[in-house]
């Protein structure tokens, strides 16, 4: 799996059931502070959760398997994932005040990592 631009590696056994593999991955996620997600499992189903409020959760890119087998990347045999695009976060940072610190200074660029009509 992939979240961002970061594998995120699990090991798992022919045995380990479905609860037991979404703990693994969901702890892996967690142990790593880098990650954009913080990770929670019920019923052998992860929820992810973005670490920062607001709209730009919602373009975390999810992956699987990104390389295919040709890279090394397989799902395990008997394992059924299915991913959803992050979603539900609401909101953008107030500007007001970054803009008003430029003050008269003239810039050629500003980059803003906001793609909504506010913010723009």
């Amino acid at each position: 799996m992939y979240i961002g631009d970061q594998r995120i590696v699990a090991s798992v056994a022919k045995s380990n059931t479905a609860n037991t593999v979404a703990t693994e991955l969901s702890n892996a996620i967690n142990s790593n502070q880098a990650l954009p997600v913080t990770a929670a499992v019920e019923a052998a189903e992860i929820t992810l959760t973005a670490r920062h409020k607001g709209l730009i959760g919602n373009n975390i890119p999810l992956a699987l398997n990104y390389y295919a087998p040709a890279g090394g990347e397989k799902t395990p045999p008997g394992l059924n994932v299915s991913i959803a695009a992050m979603s539900g976060g609401t909101g953008s940072p107030d500007m007001t005040a970054v803009i008003t610190a430029m003050g008269d200074t003239l810039f050629d660029f500003i980059g803003l990592p906001f793609g909504d009509t506010d913010s723009l």
